[in-house]
């Protein structure tokens, strides 16, 4: 230990603290020495905390610095005239057959791999989580419909039809308003011959 010590004094490193901890414990110096190794053991831990308060302000600013690489989207070629083979989300009434025709959307932009979508989108989404939206029922979160018709190669028009669609479903149909009843009026019994 003294050793380490004397190394990281020549150096003017301070100590790591579990050292200076030990030469503390031992209580086998003078009080003036003691005294001196409880500073420096308080300066050691000081470093410590400052050195791992740095390291992760590094790490944080590499990950928020982390740039993903553009991927060219292939701009998508439109079916001939008298031909419609795009999907039309506008005809999807529930959350599923919305999902249905993103799958179908997918097919009709060639059928791009899910690894290769999530490149093209940008990191907007996971080709996993995109895998379990084409594979589920479930309502996707507008975000990834817009990254994914974009991803598809699908124009703005595109997006705002998918987007208006999918608003649709999610916001609940406005309640009709209840009308008031008009009177009810009684009519005369019939009689019965007889």
């Amino acid at each position: 230990m003294a050793r380490r010590l004397a190394a990281a004094a020549q150096r003017q490193e301070l100590p790591v603290p579990t050292i200076v901890s030990d030469l503390v414990s031992l209580g086998t110096f003078p009080p003036g020495i003691m005294k001196e190794l409880s500073l420096l053991r308080h300066d050691a831990e000081k470093a410590v905390m400052i050195r791992r308060v740095e390291h992760r302000g590094r790490a944080e600013t590499a990950a928020v610095n982390k740039v993903r690489p553009a991927v060219e989207v292939p701009r998508q070629i439109e079916d001939a005239a008298g031909y419609s083979y795009k999907p039309d989300p506008l005809t999807a009434t529930t959350p599923g057959e919305l999902v249905d025709r993103m799958r179908q959307f997918r097919i009709w932009a060639g059928e791009p791999s899910l690894r290769t979508l999530a490149q093209r989108s940008g990191g907007a989404f996971a080709a996993s989580t995109l895998c379990k939206v084409l594979n589920g029922e479930r309502l996707p979160g507008q975000d990834l419909i817009e990254a994914f018709i974009r991803a598809c190669g699908g124009s703005e028009e595109d997006v705002q039809r998918w987007v208006t669609v999918r608003r649709g479903l999610r916001v609940p149909p406005a309640k009709a308003k209840a009308r008031p009843m008009a009177p009810v009026t009684s009519l005369p019994r019939a009689r019965s011959a007889g």
